[in-house]
């Protein structure tokens, strides 16, 4: 009988604190710029949620598996970044560009040359210095990531 009545004082103890707290959870407006996906697979998207703009990308560094990172800057600089990734006007190969997007994020951007046209590859580092990099785009495909209408 001591057995029986020490289980349920357990039991109504146990389940006593394990109450849930639910609390309402309000999902920002996120709009949804440009995205990227041949053959469904999401390479890259581009999102603004309220003042920030969201930059998604597929990591280019793994073969095998999905690894998705990101990072932010603001919607006053949407144009601007898309310049950088655009106009290579005075760009040689092998030029380097580095832009600090606040939080201990950087970005890097390559310059390089393929079948006589420039490219740039962007390297993403974290706040941890984990490094990323995003596939190669070509201008039309930034056109389309950025929403821009030629």
């Amino acid at each position: 009988m001591k057995k029986i009545i020490t289980i349920i004082t357990l039991f109504f103890a146990v389940t006593s604190f394990a109450q849930l707290k639910v609390t309402e959870f309000k999902k920002a407006d996120v709009e949804l710029i440009g995205k990227i996906a041949p053959m469904g697979q999401m390479i890259v998207k581009l999102e603004k949620e309220g003042d920030k703009c969201v930059f998604t990308y597929r990591d280019a560094k793994f073969d095998k598996i999905d690894n998705y990172k990101s990072f932010e800057f603001n919607v006053s600089d949407l144009d601007a970044m898309y310049e950088l990734l655009t106009n290579f006007d005075g760009i040689e190969k092998g030029d380097q560009k580095a832009i600090d997007l606040g939080n201990g994020e950087r970005l890097n951007l390559v310059y390089g040359k393929t079948l006589g046209k420039i490219q740039v590859i962007i390297y993403h580092t974290n706040a941890a210095g984990t490094e990323g990099r995003v596939q190669y785009l070509s201008p039309k495909q930034y056109r389309k990531l950025f929403g821009k209408k030629k």
